[in-house]
């Protein structure tokens, strides 16, 4: 048993870096243009796939829990396949958005089943200890597999046309799939919900954050970050298709800013003490796209990738050292949750002002937007920000768990 369990790691590596070869990300928004799509179907299939993902992530858990997480892999990878192949011979926005639907299914139960299967079975041959390392080069692998298939893809769909890029797509979908097949299913460790103490816990997280300046401020300025990097991974293609960029270099483009990004996390840490100085400068770099002449929102837009990722790893970081302990993971979540459900009434007044103006005219109210919100932090915001200056205040992971 435990022989066959350790093979469950090199095949999640393989899992994630083939799952992640998705050969139309970098230029499915376009595809959508070109049967029919405008902006605000560009939106409504953002809206979309935020409110499924959000609908699927508890009953997800749950579901792998019961089922398990081997069968949750290979059904979510089955969903991706459904996606490419929906995507692939979509002649309309409307059965476009049903691979959108597959699409967010798949996400939502691939990503679960992959952390529980990689601790459990760490658990089982008693290396849970290394899960942090173990399940970051399950992230790298798929970095890397999502990272060779935005650079490939605005060359091959320059070279054979956007279907393509969805048709051979299913390739490395497939192969991902079987690898899933071959997988072990691990005991389970985790115990049941006990809804009593989650209902607990959510409310305390409600109150904790309500009660508290610092963590009031830094989720402003959470959202805000992930409000901007929404327009950017959502509008980007669309911008790039305005500014007259060649198709073939598109995929170039935002593998630049991907990589960026991932340069941003991994020297946020260095940085912590210089938010103030990042906000100032990732605003100005956004406020190209809308602004600034083509060239320079060209550069503006990859390089705030970086600054955008540096400055949401710091939020990140603040809001843990602001959290207790027993309720950390719950209240992550309310963050996670209520972050990205503004995100579904701000994205469908994006569409309608793309269908009224342009692009560009987007950016400019997201700019304005972020501008406002960042000042106000910039004013009274930041001075709570903890990673920013020292705490004497005492650790709140003594503050006593929910009974």
């Amino acid at each position: 048993m435990k022989k066959s369990l350790k093979l469950n790691i090199p095949l999640l590596y393989a899992i994630a870096f083939f799952g992640g070869l998705i050969f139309w990300v970098g230029i499915e928004k376009l595809f959508l243009l070109s049967i029919g799509g405008d902006g605000f179907d560009v939106s409504l299939n953002a809206v979309i796939f935020i409110a499924i993902v959000l609908a699927l992530d508890i009953p997800t858990g749950a579901l792998a829990d019961r089922w398990g997480r081997k069968k949750l892999m290979s059904t979510g990878l089955s969903s991706l396949l459904f996606a490419s192949l929906t995507y692939g011979f979509a002649e309309s926005p409307a059965v476009y958005l049903f691979g959108t639907v597959f699409f967010a299914i798949a996400l939502a139960t691939i990503n679960g089943a992959t952390q529980a299967l990689t601790y459990d079975t760490l658990k089982e041959l008693n290396s849970h200890d290394s899960y942090n390392k173990t399940y970051g080069r399950i992230t790298a692998a798929l970095a890397a597999g999502a990272g060779s298939g935005i650079l490939l893809s605005g060359f091959l769909a320059h070279e054979f046309g956007f279907r393509f890029n969805f048709r051979i797509a299913l390739i490395p979908t497939l192969i991902s799939l079987s690898f899933s097949l071959l997988l072990t299913e691990p005991s389970h460790h985790k115990k049941e919900n006990d809804v009593a103490k989650l209902k607990a816990a959510i409310k305390e997280s409600a109150s904790t954050i309500r009660r508290s300046s610092p963590l009031i401020a830094t989720a402003m300025l959470l959202l805000t970050v992930r409000t901007f990097q929404w327009m950017s991974d959502n509008y980007s293609q669309l911008a790039f298709n305005k500014f007259g960029i060649q198709l073939s270099l598109m995929g170039v483009v935002s593998f630049l800013a991907v990589g960026g990004g991932a340069i941003g996390r991994l020297v946020a840490h260095r940085f912590a003490s210089h938010a103030r100085a990042i906000v100032l400068i990732m605003i100005g770099l956004f406020a190209c796209t809308g602004f600034a002449p083509e060239p320079v929102a060209l550069v503006g837009f990859i390089t705030f990738y970086g600054f955008n990722q540096l400055l949401e790893n710091i939020c990140e970081t603040d809001i843990q050292k602001h959290l207790p302990s027993h309720i950390r993971a719950t209240a992550t979540s309310v963050f996670s949750f209520f972050s990205t459900l503004l995100v579904i009434p701000f994205g469908l007044i994006t569409g309608v002002l793309i269908r009224q103006y342009d692009v560009l005219a987007a950016f400019k109210l997201a700019t304005v937007l972020g501008a406002l919100t960042l000042g106000w932090w910039l004013i009274k915001g930041s001075k709570n920000l903890l990673i920013s200056e020292p705490s004497n205040q005492p650790p709140t992971d003594l503050m006593e768990p929910i009974q």
